[in-house]
């Protein structure tokens, strides 16, 4: 009878936890990606899960080479478009078929392969290290930098900046440019107990609700002095972090050039004053670029109607309307 209650008791325990786990407001699910030692993180290969939230609930699914699954058959006698971004480029939330990658490979008749490297939680000096270890750039023939620059929109301004990675994060590469041609790389923390340890958590939903709770608690009891977050975004100083984003799309552009690829670049800044910086340095160095912003504006279509009410991510229809878009300013012809 002893045992029985304590089986009873566990087993109680477990379902209680994971109906906890389920309707927690922190809920994040188990963590799709896994240490890297180059870049920090990456997706898991040969990986799939469900990515849920208030207005979505979708699977999503990684290749073999922990790449977003293509929904095409990838042909090895066509030419690749390698396609650099972060979170919403990655886009865990949609739908697979109308993911920008796949989404550009209709509007382009299926004439090229669209390789989707997006990350979360990366900006454009993580691209450049994950464009020069993941990406087969031999094969390719275009390249297609998404740039999302402003609080909200991808925050490429911040996730360039190492100060903005705090404890409960994982670690990232990061660059230090001291001018555009010159850099040096601070690779992310070997692998010791705490990478282990989060490695071992992130099989399981506890560790999403670790994260976001410590996160929480963490930002309640930082010091004032210290903690970058307290300064109000409009007002902080983006110099060093102008340098690295100009660096970054620099030494991209340079690679391409190099391995006769074609770099365009997309850009996506609300903040008008970031976007003439972006626009006036891409015009300089003679990079062809989009501003969706301008053509949303063209189009007369509502900022607040292209993204999820519930986290503020590109929606499905935004993704085919930016492939649309990037179609009717770029050829891509072989």
């Amino acid at each position: 009878m002893k045992l029985l209650k304590i089986i009873l008791v566990v087993c109680l325990s477990l379902i209680s936890f994971e109906l906890f786990l389920t309707f927690s407001p922190f809920k994040g699910g188990v963590s799709p990606v896994q240490y890297d030692p180059d870049i920090g993180m990456w997706h898991k290969s040969s990986f799939q899960y469900v990515y849920s939230n208030d207005c979505y609930n979708t699977k999503y699914e990684f290749d073999g080479n922990g790449l977003i699954k293509n929904h095409y058959n990838f042909n090895p006698d066509k030419q690749d478009v390698i396609i650099l971004g972060d979170s919403y480029i990655e886009a865990l939330m949609i739908k697979n078929k109308n993911i920008v990658h796949n989404s550009l490979y209709r509007e382009y008749g299926g004439r090229l392969n669209f390789l989707n490297f997006g990350l979360g939680g990366t900006g454009p000096t993580q691209h450049l290290e994950i464009l020069k270890k993941f990406a087969n750039i031999q094969r390719a023939k275009y390249l297609i930098q998404f740039v999302s620059l402003d609080e909200g929109w991808g925050r490429d301004l911040e996730e360039v900046d190492p100060r903005e990675f705090g404890w409960s994060n994982r670690p990232l590469v990061h660059l230090k440019f001291s001018d555009l041609d010159h850099y040096e790389i601070f690779k992310p923390p070997a692998m010791n107990i705490k990478e282990k340890i989060r490695e071992f958590l992130a099989q399981f939903e506890l560790y999403g609700y670790l994260r976001k709770t410590l996160k929480y608690y963490n930002s309640k009891l930082s010091v004032n002095g210290s903690d970058i977050s307290k300064i109000p975004y409009g007002s902080r100083d983006w110099t060093t972090s102008w340098n690295q984003i100009k660096g970054s799309v620099f030494q991209i552009n340079k690679l391409s050039k190099a391995n006769h690829i074609g770099h365009r670049v997309v850009v996506f800044s609300p903040d008008r004053n970031h976007n003439k910086v972006i626009s006036a340095f891409l015009e300089l160095q003679e990079i062809p670029f989009v501003d969706l912003v301008d053509e949303l504006e063209k189009l007369k279509i509502d900022l607040n109607s292209i993204t999820f009410p519930c986290d503020g991510h590109w929606n499905d229809e935004t993704h085919r309307l930016f492939a649309r878009i990037i179609r009717s300013k770029f050829s891509l012809e072989n």
